[in-house]
Parts: structure tokens; C-alpha cells; sequence
């Protein structure tokens, strides 16, 4: 086992504090928006008896039902963060989250 050199608690501090702020969060849950829509699209693209114009067409309609997700994201988190600054999002932000 290699000896700490007392680095790795202040690096492992400054990771924790990375992964609390606001601009981390929202790639996280982007990132996770993404995979969800990309494996199981990429799983049937390997199956060998994968049929290429069902399996097209299933991934428009799963892309449209993930970007309204991610609208709705974006939108959320737009209302939070000029709520964290203070400022009252309109009613445009409030109605489509």
C-alpha cells in the first residue's frame, strides 16, 4: 500500500467542494439525461437481429421525449438559480417546470 502523502484529503476536500456547486449538478444531470437515451439504443443496435429502420424510428420518437425533458430541466434550473441571486423568475419559467 503506497504511503498518503496528506494530499489526498485536501484533493478529495476540493473534489467534494467541485461536485457541490450548481454549474457540476447540471452537467451531472444532463450527462444523465444522455446515457439514458444512448445505451439502451446503443444495446439494440447490437443485437444481431436488430431491425435498423424500427430501431431509427423508436430513437426519434425516444429523442423528442428526452429533449422536452431537458427543456423542462433547463427551465427549472434557470427559475433556481435567479431565485439563489435573488431574482423572481417570470411566469413564463414557473408555468413549464
Amino acid at each position: 500500500m503506497e504511503k498518503s502523502t496528506g494530499n489526498t484529503r485536501t484533493k478529495a476536500a476540493g473534489f467534494s467542494k467541485c461536485m457541490e456547486r450548481l454549474e457540476f449538478i447540471i452537467v451531472a444531470v444532463f450527462t444523465q439525461y444522455n446515457i439514458g437515451f444512448v445505451k439502451p439504443l446503443s444495446l439494440e443496435l447490437q443485437k444481431s437481429s436488430c431491425d435498423f429502420v424500427q430501431t431509427k424510428a423508436e430513437a426519434n420518437r425516444t429523442k423528442l421525449s428526452s429533449a422536452h425533458k431537458v427543456l423542462k430541466l433547463y427551465i427549472l434550473v434557470d427559475a433556481t438559480a435567479l431565485r439563489a441571486l435573488g431574482k423572481q423568475p417570470t411566469s413564463l419559467q414557473i408555468n413549464h417546470t
